[in-house]
């Protein structure tokens, strides 16, 4: 597994720019054509938070048995909750995203994807300005928003979010997706502590784009 590290290689924003144009070109876009979504947000999808690569370092690192249990029994007590259930600081996805962002929405994250109807265009093509917006889950009960900042390929975008590790900003994130169509509908989250993707699926709506719905 290729491990992305935050603020590097910052370079093919045209070739990627390209790539997105090809795919709304095929006729991606998601408003009048495929509804809310809620089929992503439908089921939970559990898994390891740390990538094989950081796993590796950590056993091979002296680490024992029971001593790594107990960093991955931490980590996942540390898992964001955007504005509610869990980690309630002063810094938030949703207000991170609304002040970093094009989009002005509010309430829990999740609840973004159905307030942009009619106000945004919503699609499952990453563009640089988009909103990503994550389902409810256990896990994530209010979902979570992130601004993406660079598209690096139809599988690959790199993000800004707050709270993903709590209480903290973290820039130029790699969110890699991993859904069988390409659509943007489970994604897995570079995870810092670890320095390497997350092995937890998350459901994802799609994104939110700083511009009117097609057809307004």
């Amino acid at each position: 597994m290729t491990v992305w590290r935050v603020g590097r290689n910052r370079g093919a924003c045209g070739s990627s720019r390209s790539i997105a144009g090809k795919a709304r070109a095929a006729g991606r876009h998601t408003d009048g054509g495929t509804g809310d979504r809620h089929g992503p947000c439908s089921a939970l999808y559990w898994g390891q938070p740390l990538g094989g690569g950081a796993w590796s370092r950590i056993t091979h690192g002296g680490l024992n048995g029971g001593m790594v249990r107990g960093l991955v029994l931490a980590l996942l007590l540390l898992l964001p909750a955007c504005a509610g259930g869990g980690w309630n600081g002063a810094v938030q996805c949703a207000p991170y995203a609304r002040e970093h962002s094009q989009i002005n929405l509010r309430g829990s994250a999740a609840s973004w994807w159905t307030q942009a109807r009619g106000q945004y265009a919503r699609s499952s093509v990453p563009r640089a300005g988009d909103v990503l917006v994550f389902c409810p889950t256990r896990r994530l009960p209010s979902g979570h928003v992130s601004v993406v900042r660079q598209v690096r390929n139809t599988r690959l975008v790199l993000v800004d979010h707050a709270n993903w590790e709590p209480g903290r900003v973290t820039r130029r994130a790699p969110v890699e997706d991993v859904s069988p169509a390409n659509d943007w509908t489970r994604v897995r989250v570079w995870w810092t502590p670890v320095e390497g993707m997350g092995k937890t699926v998350y459901p994802a709506f799609g994104f939110i784009e700083p511009a009117p719905p097609e057809g307004s």
